[in-house]
């Protein structure tokens, strides 16, 4: 869903009580709307952008996933203009599922290698 743009499968899958944490955000995400509209600006500004799974593992209704982000930065990014310049990003997403449905989402992610990929962090 994420890399076709799939928002139809995105609002099937997601709650709309939906809750998301990022380690880049000061305040959580509230519903599935907010959780859209975080993907449409991340498709901006990485327009070639690819997220591929790296590994899962799943107990219960919890579901880790670790992957990476890849990409050429088009678009504004964190307040960051584009800088075309391409990044490769990992991070890991912890996802709580209920009734099928994703309640709640908290994703951890490496900010330096982003910034250091962009050339505003020192290697």
């Amino acid at each position: 869903a994420i890399n076709t743009g799939d928002e139809a499968l995105l609002r099937s899958i997601c709650a709309s009580t939906y809750q998301g944490y990022d380690t880049s955000r000061e305040a959580a995400q509230h519903g599935r709307l907010a959780l859209i509209e975080d993907l449409r600006r991340l498709a901006v500004a990485f327009p070639d952008g690819r997220i591929t799974l790296v590994h899962h593992m799943s107990s219960g209704a919890t579901t880790g996933v670790v992957w990476m982000l890849q990409g050429t930065h088009k678009g504004v990014f964190l307040g960051i203009p584009a800088t075309l310049r391409p990044v490769s990003i990992c991070g890991y997403s912890h996802l709580d599922f209920e009734g099928g449905l994703l309640q709640r989402a908290t994703h951890i992610w490496d900010m330096a290698a982003l910034l250091r990929s962009l050339r505003l962090l020192p290697d």
